[in-house]
């Protein structure tokens, strides 16, 4: 209730303010279960609070991050929302949900998709398995919320390399472009712009003032243009 109170004064507090646009409801709920009832169900906190927010402010959106694992099949914090094919979030307001999973390469932690022979051509399924279905199947918006990495790692440099394919509507990794001409792929943020973020660094460099360049024309082609204002 206190979660819910809080976030209620903030959308109050910001209704009209162009400059906000929505509410991540929780950092990477990964001790929630997807479904299933009981206190730690995230779906349907998700659900109260986006609720209790538009009632206060129905212009936001509401970003729903994953929990830790679904149906025994783990992934990383934030990011498994494979059990939306079987709940998904569904909110009073419509046309404000968006889903936002995290995702990360080999130096962050070691998950068993990093070490099979199929490397890193799995990350497709591995994506899509996770999240990637709920843009492919027209479910929802997805925001990739959060990945990063120093790039220090081979592993981390091939991992990048795919998701600069994925990100830019190539959604198996075969070099050609699946998302149609007149449809944007997946949008994403990048973690950090800040140089003081222990896992990845940052878009700035320790002095922060001067970019990493390397990290820049790694996600130059997948960077997106912002509309002028007034344009949908």
């Amino acid at each position: 209730s206190r979660w819910i109170s809080d976030w209620e004064m903030l959308a109050e507090r910001y209704a009209g303010n162009p400059t906000v646009i929505g509410a991540d409801l929780s950092n990477e709920p990964h001790n929630g279960n997807w479904g299933g009832g009981g206190p730690n169900d995230w779906p349907a906190a998700a659900e109260r609070a986006a609720n209790a927010i538009h009632a206060k402010n129905s212009d936001w959106l509401i970003l729903v991050e994953g929990v830790g694992q679904y149906n025994g099949s783990s992934y990383w914090w934030g990011g498994a929302l494979a059990g939306v094919r079987d709940r998904p979030v569904v909110l009073n307001t419509s046309n404000k949900l968006v889903y936002s999973p995290h995702a990360y390469p080999y130096s962050i932690f070691v998950q068993q998709w990093f070490d099979t022979p199929d490397f890193p051509q799995n990350l497709f399924s591995v994506w899509q398995d996770n999240w990637g279905f709920i843009y492919e199947e027209g479910i929802a918006p997805d925001l990739l919320g959060e990945f990063g990495s120093r790039f220090e790692d081979a592993k981390d440099v091939q991992w990048m390399a795919q998701m600069q394919k994925y990100l830019t509507g190539d959604l198996n990794g075969d070099g050609v472009r699946d998302v149609p001409a007149d449809k944007q792929p997946i949008k994403w943020t990048w973690w950090s712009w800040n140089p003081n973020s222990g896992d990845t660094g940052g878009i700035l460099q320790d002095d922060w003032r001067s970019v990493h360049q390397n990290k820049i024309d790694l996600l130059q082609p997948a960077m997106f243009p912002l509309l002028p204002v007034g344009e949908p």
